[in-house]
């Protein structure tokens, strides 16, 4: 395993390795960014650690081989 970081999402704890490779996805209309996954949970994160969210607010996972955009409930 290369230089990683651990997984964002609240009691996953899953370690996510920028080097195993990434899914290269838009950012804008002509620029892109990969994005990693956890191996635990799924979720996409940036390079930066950060959770991958679309414009309207769902969460990017990939799982079962499938991209899931998922609305998550808010805590509180």
């Amino acid at each position: 395993m290369g230089v990683g970081f651990v997984c964002s999402m609240r009691g996953c704890g899953g370690l996510i390795d920028p080097a195993e490779g990434g899914l290269r996805l838009p950012t804008g209309c002509t620029s892109s960014d990969y994005a990693f996954r956890c191996p635990e949970c799924g979720r996409l994160h940036w390079r930066n650690s950060h959770p991958v969210f679309n414009r309207q607010g769902k969460a990017a996972y990939i799982k079962e081989g499938k991209f899931l955009l998922v609305k998550e409930e808010s805590e509180g």
